[in-house]
């Protein structure tokens, strides 16, 4: 996959996308997807998805998305929107030289394909 294709390079995408605030437009190529059933009986699939890179000397992003229906099956490759979200990730440090807890502020990012 080429970081330098823009939208319009990718099949049946319009030239232009209206986002919402805290959400994206993703491309790239599924890696794995595995079924996870809750506790309410529904199914959500997780899906590895390995996005361009940004040249020729550094390694593609790996993201995984959450949705609530399979967005393609490994070696596929899939865009559309998502939806950022996260959940804080705060822990108290180890004691430093002086004995003082610190907390460290830390967030967990997910990404929740937006269906239609």
């Amino acid at each position: 996959m080429n970081a330098q294709a823009s939208v319009t390079d990718i099949p049946g995408k319009a030239k232009t996308h209206q986002l919402q605030a805290n959400h994206a437009f993703l491309f790239g190529r599924i890696k794995s997807r595995r079924k996870f059933m809750t506790q309410a009986g529904e199914s959500l699939f997780f899906t590895v998805v390995s996005l361009p890179a940004l040249d020729s000397f550094s390694h593609p992003a790996t993201v995984e998305l959450t949705s609530k229906k399979p967005i393609g099956a490994p070696g596929d490759d899939w865009s559309g929107n998502v939806r950022v979200g996260g959940v804080s990730n705060n822990y108290k440090a180890k004691p430093d030289e002086d004995g003082e807890i610190k907390t460290i502020y830390s967030a967990r990012i997910s990404l929740d394909v937006v269906e239609d």
